[in-house]
């Protein structure tokens, strides 16, 4: 869990920060930063600061039509992801807890762990399962490496 919360940080946001809205197609986040006034972290990223923030912003997101967006600490697609109670995407703990879920139901989907059947946490698609999978890797030898150091 702490490889997918670490692949899936905003790089000058610690581990877990969940008040992020991330755009996947730039047309939408230019139609965005046309009508709403938003912190922009990158060309892509929003921080929303606090939960009531958040929810504000994702409702006006929302309403110009855009739900092709990666929210929280995890970064549930909204297009696939759609919850009824829009906080849970900013309350930590509850984002953690759909992401085992997620996790969970690949492995029942599959019947094994590996790094591709984690990595379809991100995507299904081909390529892009496996980079993210090559970057899982990575990010978890790298977190092994510093334990072993510090023992």
């Amino acid at each position: 869990m702490y490889t997918i919360a670490t692949a899936e940080r905003q790089k000058n946001k610690d581990i877990g920060y969940p008040y992020l809205i991330s755009f996947n197609n730039r047309q939408d986040a230019k139609k965005a930063k046309k009508h709403i006034q938003l912190n922009w972290l990158n060309s892509r990223t929003v921080d929303c600061s606090n939960l009531d923030n958040c929810k504000r912003k994702l409702s006006l997101i929302n309403n110009l039509g855009i739900n092709n967006l990666d929210l929280g600490a995890f970064q549930h697609n909204q297009k696939w992801f759609n919850y009824k109670n829009k906080e849970n995407y900013f309350v930590l703990i509850n984002n953690y807890n759909k992401t085992k879920k997620i996790l969970c139901d690949l492995y029942h989907e599959n019947k094994r762990w590996d790094w591709n059947t984690i990595a379809k946490y991100h995507s299904r698609t081909p390529s892009l399962n496996k980079e993210y999978a090559k970057n899982l890797k990575k990010i978890y030898a790298n977190l092994i490496k510093r334990k072993n150091k510090n023992e």
